[in-house]
C-alpha cells in the first residue's frame, strides 16, 4: 500500500494523522487505570514525546520498555508483564485501603 508513496508522501500523511489525532484528544480522560508502556528505543514518529507528554498532562504511570522498540510486548515480553502485574497489583492494594 505504501510502495508507491515516497518518503516525504509518508511523512505528510502521518503528519495530518497524528496532527488531528492530538487535537481532537487533548482532553480525553479515561475512569479507569492507564498504564502508559513505551519502548526505550521506539522511534516511530513521536511515539516517545506523546506518551510523555501524555503521561506528564494526566498523571498516567509511564514506563519504558528497556531494548525494545514500537512493538515492545515483543521485544520485552518479561518485563511488559512485570509491568503490568506490578501495576495491577498497585490498583489492587489502593482500593482494599479504607
Amino acid at each position: 500500500m505504501l510502495k508507491p508513496l515516497s518518503k516525504s508522501d509518508i511523512i505528510e500523511q502521518m503528519r495530518i494523522a497524528y496532527g488531528k489525532f492530538t487535537h481532537e484528544n487533548r482532553n480525553v480522560m479515561f475512569q479507569f487505570p492507564v498504564l502508559i508502556l513505551v519502548g526505550d528505543r521506539d522511534s516511530t514518529g513521536k511515539v516517545k514525546a506523546y506518551c510523555k507528554e501524555w503521561a506528564k498532562q494526566t498523571g498516567y504511570p509511564l514506563h519504558f520498555i528497556k531494548n525494545a522498540k514500537h512493538f515492545a510486548n515483543g521485544d520485552n515480553p518479561e518485563q511488559v508483564n512485570f509491568e503490568i502485574q506490578q501495576f495491577i497489583r498497585t490498583i489492587n492494594d489502593s482500593e482494599k485501603q479504607p
